[in-house]
């Protein structure tokens, strides 16, 4: 696909999501593969980062947006609200397995 006008090139794209994208399948191989508690720890801290970076990304891009749907009249209230219910759950979701994740690579074992 080509890069429409006013969207990113593909290159700013890659550069942006590969490091992120990098430090999870780092992470997670660090995690499940670790001899070490401290491989084992700092795979979990990198999976906390970037699922962190994931839920506020997600609160700040998708969640707080989607209360505009109250206002829209073409939108019902029941579509709004489930929407909202979804987006928040995934978001909120995200945050808890970074801190969870966090927790777990940062106690002593």
């Amino acid at each position: 696909m080509l890069p429409i006008a006013g969207e990113p090139d593909w290159v700013d794209v890659l550069a942006i999501l590969l490091p992120p994208i990098a430090l999870a399948v780092g992470g997670y191989l660090l995690l499940r593969k670790g001899k070490g508690a401290k491989a084992r720890g700092a795979g979990s801290i990198m999976i906390a980062v970037i699922a962190a970076m994931v839920g506020a990304f997600g609160i700040v891009a998708y969640a707080i947006p989607s209360f505009g749907d109250f206002r829209n009249p073409g939108v019902s209230l029941r579509t709004a609200v489930i929407g909202n219910l979804i987006v928040w759950a995934i978001c909120l979701g995200a945050l808890a397995l970074s801190f969870r994740a966090l927790w777990s690579g940062s106690r002593d074992r």
